[in-house]
């Protein structure tokens, strides 16, 4: 919760992912924050993509082979999040919809983070 603030949950990271997924499910997602929502982790995403290709060559080989992976990942997501910004409007008919592409995001940002885990590992 934000300090003063006892109506409003503030998340990061995964948790966000989370309670953005579970809002979808249940059908209480605010719609007016979505596109701007999908377009920032769109854009971030995308930006990873790019520093992660041009970070690889810094790396040991053993490193590369799980930041190759932790990029097509990041790349999942940022074709997840222009799938939601298809969507548009948004409304309790392609909330269910809009959960699955979550999910799918979801999957791939996890998958993302695993392989980073990975790449470190083998540094």
């Amino acid at each position: 919760m934000r300090p003063g603030n006892a109506q409003k949950a503030t998340v990061h990271g995964l948790a966000a992912w989370e309670m953005w997924l579970d809002a979808f499910h249940k059908g209480t997602v605010a719609t007016s924050p979505i596109k701007g929502h999908a377009t920032f982790l769109r854009d971030s995403r995308g930006w990873a993509t790019v520093y992660l290709q041009a970070a690889a060559q810094h790396f040991p080989e053993g490193a590369r082979v799980p930041l190759r992976t932790a990029t097509a990942h990041y790349e999942g997501v940022s074709d997840a999040m222009e799938d939601l910004l298809a969507r548009e409007p948004y409304d309790a008919s392609n909330f269910q919809e809009g959960a699955k592409i979550l999910s799918r995001a979801l999957e791939h940002e996890r998958a993302a983070l695993a392989n980073l885990q990975k790449m470190l590992d083998a540094r």
